[in-house]
């Protein structure tokens, strides 16, 4: 995905920024599950009988220490208070910065996002034409790749 791609330049350096924290929220995802999966990021470890707002206070904490932080929350389906998690709100005094992929409008509304970039579907004849200037002369030949290429330039509709 373009998120993914965006992480792994990340990674590499030469950002700013000295953590990248990618979480994969999901349809499925309740504000425990958030906690949880951030927590193991930072290598924090929550008490089962801790309460949400137990855990906020601690990955708050957690996350200012590290300053300079770029949290991606991929998948997002719902809007919620960063509070809630225990996220600190973006600033440029705390170096922090939040990224987050959405199908909804609505979730970028909901989470009062700065700048929004819409990415379209790709037609079937653009993802051919990707597909094609990614695999090189020798895969197109195959008529088995070619047929099975197709089909998956198709599923970009």
């Amino acid at each position: 995905t373009i998120m993914q791609n965006i992480h792994n330049r990340l990674l590499k350096g030469g950002t700013g920024f000295d953590h990248i924290i990618w979480i994969t929220v999901s349809k499925e995802s309740y504000l425990e599950k958030l906690q949880n999966d951030i927590g193991k990021k930072l290598d924090l470890d929550f008490r089962d009988d801790e309460d949400k707002l137990s855990r906020a206070s601690k990955l708050l904490v957690a996350l200012e220490r590290r300053k300079r932080f770029i949290l991606i929350l991929d998948d997002m389906w719902e809007a919620f208070p960063l509070e809630n998690v225990g996220i600190p709100n973006p600033t440029r005094e705390n170096g922090c910065k939040l990224l987050l992929t959405t199908r909804l409008k609505g979730v970028c509304r909901g989470m009062e996002t700065e700048r929004n970039v819409e990415v379209r579907v790709l037609s079937k004849d653009e993802a051919w034409d990707l597909f094609k200037q990614k695999v090189g002369e020798d895969v197109l030949h195959s008529s088995d790749i070619q047929a099975l290429a197709k089909d998956v330039a198709k599923e970009c509709d």
